[in-house]
């Protein structure tokens, strides 16, 4: 059995033994399912003559298949954004896009343990999806929120801070303020986007610290925190 990056980071290179691509770091997959998850898009006559776009091969699908496809949910619906070729009883779980663990699933939402990129629901093709929301259209409502957030305090702090370049802005605000007030003013607007809005960034950094899983989140807490003290 040969293994091969899902990323195709090396072409069409494969190696003998299972493990983690020495380019990127992604779980290496079988050959064999990587070319399962063809996304060939196939055509079937149904009840009424109708055809209909198909990816997963059964003639009694009824086109499900094809908006339960990665690209679909993510660009146009928002809805689950991990299309899998696991065990259907899998359906549901939860699983690290960066696949960390290689295929380990977990019962709940929440962060990855290696990484702390948020878990993604499994989705397989051919079984029922929930009509509830899902954590994923929450987690990003929650992210968009935290966006807004970040927004309304940061743009003052760039006016206060660059309209000093801006003729006749430079004048509006040295007659409103004095440079350590607009400072202070400064501070105390970025302290809801570094620790509201931002906050679970330094809290991943830090867990990443704790089990010496460095990853990006390591990267932007320290070089944010540090660029904010």
């Amino acid at each position: 059995m040969a293994y091969i990056c899902p990323m195709k980071c090396e072409g069409d290179k494969t190696y003998p033994e299972p493990g983690n691509c020495p380019k990127c770091g992604m779980f290496l997959k079988e050959t064999e399912q990587i070319s399962s998850k063809s996304t060939e898009i196939k055509m079937h006559n149904h009840d009424q003559g109708h055809k209909i776009m198909c990816i997963c091969g059964d003639e009694n699908c009824s086109g499900s298949c094809v908006t339960n496809c990665q690209c679909t949910f993510q660009e146009m619906t928002l809805k689950e954004t991990i299309v899998t070729d696991l065990d259907p009883d899998l359906n549901g779980q939860f699983i690290c896009p960066m696949r960390c663990e290689g295929n380990k699933t977990y019962p709940k939402s929440g962060d990855c343990p290696i990484c702390g990129m948020h878990l993604e629901r499994v989705v397989v093709f051919g079984t029922p999806q929930p009509d509830k929301e899902s954590v994923d259209i929450k987690a990003y409502k929650k992210m968009l929120f935290r966006l807004i957030l970040a927004a309304i305090f940061s743009i003052p702090i760039f006016i206060l801070s660059m309209g000093e370049l801006i003729p006749g802005i430079k004048q509006l605000i040295e007659s409103l303020f004095t440079r350590e007030v607009n400072l202070f003013i400064q501070l105390g607007l970025s302290i809801p986007v570094v620790f509201l809005a931002a906050g679970f960034i330094f809290k991943k950094g830090l867990i990443s610290i704790i089990t010496r899983n460095l990853n990006m989140f390591t990267l932007i807490s320290i070089g944010a925190g540090t660029a904010w003290v």
